[in-house]
Parts: C-alpha cells; sequence; structure tokens
C-alpha cells in the first residue's frame, strides 16, 4: 500500500511531506517533472541467519510508486529532499508567472 502524502502549495514552493517509516534514503527514488512528482521505494529484508527460528515474520518486504499531480509548475532541477525520522519532505520550488499581457483582436 502507497503511503499517503500531504501536499501544500506556498507563493514560492509546493511541499510534499510523506511517511516512509523504516525506510532509508538509499531505499526512495524520486523522480520530478514540472507538474509531477513519482516516489518509488523498496525495503528488501534483512539478512537472515540460519540458526534463527521465528515464531512470527511478517517485516518482511515492501515497495511501493506513488505519484502526485502538483497544484503548480515546479523547477524540477531545483528540487530538495530530506528523509529524516521516516518522513520525507520534497521542496519543488515554483516557477515564476509571466505577467498577464493584453491581446488585441483586430
Amino acid at each position: 500500500m502507497a503511503p499517503l502524502a500531504d501536499v501544500k502549495e506556498t507563493d514560492e514552493e509546493v511541499v510534499v511531506t510523506m511517511d516512509l517509516p523504516g525506510m532509508d534514503k538509499g531505499d526512495v527514488d524520486i523522480s520530478v517533472t514540472e507538474n509531477s512528482l513519482e516516489v518509488r521505494a523498496e525495503r528488501k529484508t534483512e539478512k537472515e541467519e540460519k540458526a534463527e527460528e521465528f515464531y512470527k515474520k511478517e517485516r518482511t518486504f515492501s515497495r511501493f510508486e506513488r505519484s502526485l499531480t502538483l497544484p503548480a509548475e515546479v523547477k524540477a532541477e531545483e528540487a530538495k529532499a530530506s528523509l529524516k525520522d521516516g518522513v520525507l519532505k520534497v521542496h519543488l520550488p515554483k516557477v515564476e508567472m509571466t505577467a498577464r499581457k493584453k491581446v488585441r483582436i483586430e
């Protein structure tokens, strides 16, 4: 199951926050275009010792892909991400919009 995400838009940027418990930064791959963010993550099973016997083993392998449409056009090349205490934060600076120009009908 893909994690839920919070998407916040300010005047300068779009910030995406996602809980990724148990993931290390090497487990996560982030791709950005001007209007979308894609997060993929995969956590592999820890290496088992042959002498260990489990009564119950639920923590094995997890993998997900999550794609989000962003509320504004962003500068993909300036995106910054951090993963701390299982929380991924991606900061995406917005593209400056040019002023509207009136077009006269001839």
